[in-house]
């Protein structure tokens, strides 16, 4: 069985990403890196706000700014594969990613 990188992928989480105030948070992450993925610099694929780190119990758009990082979705699915396994409260460090 895959262990989890990230938080489990529940209905509550999920209902967490549909919330405006998460997608404003994810506009403004959006605008600041010119919707373009930090990782490969590409514009044109689906993009994803990338948490580098979680806080158990923390809304996804409670986090500052320097803690979100825009990724492409191949690059956000390849971070995540090469994150080491670790508990919920561990960050990823993008750094693990972008060498």
């Amino acid at each position: 069985m895959r262990s989890h990188k990230n938080p489990p992928a529940t209905s509550r989480y999920a209902r967490l990403l549909t919330d405006p105030r998460w997608h404003r948070r994810r506009l403004q992450v959006l605008n600041r890196d010119g919707f373009s993925c930090r990782a490969c610099g590409e514009g044109d694929r689906a993009l994803h706000v990338h948490h580098i780190g979680y806080i158990r119990g923390r809304a996804p758009w409670d986090y500052p700014t320097r803690m979100l990082v825009t990724l492409c979705a191949p690059c956000h699915h390849t971070l995540h594969d090469r994150a080491p396994a670790r508990s919920d409260d561990a960050p990823i460090q993008l750094s693990l990613f972008i060498d």
